[in-house]
């Protein structure tokens, strides 16, 4: 299951002065990118043995369709684009479960291995939101709850760093993540 992480208060000091310049429905927007810090999203069954997915085509997929839907930049080819809808979900869905193997494609093990786990990946808004963390942990505020999850659980900065750092994927920030 997805969870998006919030400042608890207000944003990183390098991203106050434009949030103070926000009006009070953007300041209190869940996807403004100055206080919503990432997601968590389920990413499928992992080999810790070999460091791979059980996706067919590798990571580019796991948060995808089927390679076929596809191009080698994982962008949705043009002939798909606007055509998947509520209505045709359920082959897409089908087909993209032909694409989850049942084993590590290099070494064979299955989910009944300990090696094999249930990875998650992490999205982060904004590169200043994990430099903020790491600063704030470095300073001995890592047992401070600073965070906030969309489901109301305070998280401290300790915890928040642990599920950033934990997850087996990270996205959409090139300074950091793979």
């Amino acid at each position: 299951m997805s969870t998006n992480y919030y400042w608890l208060k207000e944003p990183p000091p390098k991203l106050l002065e434009l949030w103070k310049k926000q009006t009070d429905e953007e300041q209190k927007n869940d996807m403004n990118p100055l206080i919503h810090i990432g997601h968590t999203a389920a990413a499928g069954c992992y080999c810790n043995h070999c460091g791979t997915t059980f996706c067919l085509g590798g990571s580019r997929y796991v948060h995808t369709g089927p390679p076929k839907y596809h191009d080698s930049n994982g962008d949705l080819k043009p002939e798909y684009r606007g055509k998947i809808s509520w209505e045709n979900m359920h082959s897409f869905i089908e087909d993209r479960n032909k694409t989850v193997l049942k084993a590590c494609p290099i070494c064979g093990r299955t989910t009944d291995d300990e090696e094999v786990i249930y990875a998650y990946s992490f999205s982060i808004t904004l590169d200043e939101h994990y430099r903020y963390l790491r600063e704030l942990l470095d300073k001995g505020y890592g047992d401070r709850p600073l965070v906030i999850n969309e489901y109301d659980e305070a998280i401290t900065v300790k915890e928040m760093l642990d599920t950033i750092d934990g997850a087996k994927y990270h996205y959409q920030n090139p300074g950091r993540w793979s």
